[in-house]
């Protein structure tokens, strides 16, 4: 039996960078996020997220996403987000998680992909998780 190479990662790994990989070639401007957790905010950022992503739909400023957990050396749970959009000013969102997750702390920028980079960014912290476009 033939061992895969250990550069090209799982089964898992490639499926999860080629779903990424057919989201980005659709066009249109990309965003990377991300929403911090502090000591204050509630366990379930899983809810929070889904009150933001809601909040941002009804004002027509995201039209798909990829998002992926991680922790901080800390153990807080944060989530980096990828997602198809309008601009979205950093202080506006700060404002909006900070009421919604009771974390002031948020990053976002234009994302200029190239090849490989969102891929390895998303599949290596998809561990569990099914890393796919979640149209809107």
């Amino acid at each position: 039996m033939v061992e895969p190479r250990s550069n090209f990662g799982t089964a898992k790994s490639r499926r999860c960078y080629h779903r990424v990989m057919s989201g980005l070639e659709r066009g249109g401007s990309l965003r990377f996020l991300t929403l911090t957790s502090s000591k204050e905010a509630p366990i379930d950022i899983e809810r929070s997220w889904r009150a933001l992503y809601m909040r941002m739909k009804r004002r027509g400023l995201i039209q798909g996403y990829i998002k992926v957990p991680e922790y901080t050396l800390a153990g807080r749970l944060h989530y980096h987000v990828l997602f198809r959009g309008s601009y979205v000013s950093q202080k506006l969102l700060s404002i909006w998680w900070s009421e919604i997750h009771k974390s002031p702390v948020v990053d976002i920028r234009a994302w200029r992909p190239y090849r490989g980079k969102a891929g390895v960014c998303v599949s290596a912290g998809s561990g569990s998780n099914r890393a796919a476009w979640r149209p809107q």
